[in-house]
């Protein structure tokens, strides 16, 4: 069984349920000094707990940005940090698109060469 949060594996591709999945949290540590801009701020609804991909959705109108909203919060372990009433802090999706950008282009540059 594969722990997902175990990252010794980063860029790896796993095989889950026989389906070839990409372990993405390298790209949470190229961001580098990435100005995100200011924040906004929400709190997680009763109905979140625990759902990354819902206050993602209701945040950018998309549930494929779940683990930025973990990553830029520093949730580690979504039953216990995505609880009703916490304060999750996010930057503007333009931003956030920007940021996915550079760290992309980042990471293209670091295997060239």
């Amino acid at each position: 069984m594969i722990n997902i949060l175990d990252r010794t594996n980063v860029m790896n591709k796993n095989s889950v349920n026989g389906r070839q999945e990409l372990d993405l949290s390298s790209s949470f540590t190229n961001f580098g000094s990435f100005d995100f801009g200011e924040d906004s701020w929400t709190t997680i609804h009763d109905t979140e707990k625990c759902r990354p991909d819902l206050i993602s959705f209701r945040i950018y109108r998309t549930d494929a940005l779940w683990w930025f909203i973990c990553w830029y919060n520093g949730f580690m372990d979504p039953f216990h940090d995505i609880q009703p009433e916490v304060a999750v802090k996010f930057p503007a999706y333009e931003k956030v698109i920007e940021g996915i950008r550079y760290a992309s282009e980042k990471a293209s540059k670091h295997t060239e060469g």
